[in-house]
């Protein structure tokens, strides 16, 4: 039977301040272990938010993947790039390079 996954996706929000928040308030929380719970947080705050949660139960993933290794593709995250803050989660929706823009 699969675990349910609780996961909070931030968007464009967020800071420095509360991803340590959110890791303070998780070091001593006691999730039932019949589920996951993980934070999504923006890609800035990746590497703070590894560091924050890693005394919590809390998982850490990304907000999206570009199926491809590098390019120019501006503000896409590759697998490779995300392999290196140690993401062990991502959601299952933006996997692809968004649309071109209409030609004006």
């Amino acid at each position: 039977m699969r675990t349910p996954l609780i996961a909070g996706n931030w968007k464009m929000n967020g800071s420095t301040e509360l991803v340590e928040a959110f890791g303070r308030t998780f070091s001593s929380a006691a999730l039932p272990s019949s589920l996951e719970a993980a934070i999504f947080p923006p890609y800035p705050y990746l590497d703070a938010a590894r560091r924050a949660f890693a005394e919590t139960p809390l998982r850490l993933g990304a907000q999206t993947l570009n199926p491809l290794h590098s390019g120019a593709h501006t503000g896409e995250v590759s697998g490779r790039m995300l392999q290196r803050v140690r993401r062990p989660v991502c959601p299952g929706g933006p996997l692809r390079a968004p649309p071109a823009l209409p030609r004006e």
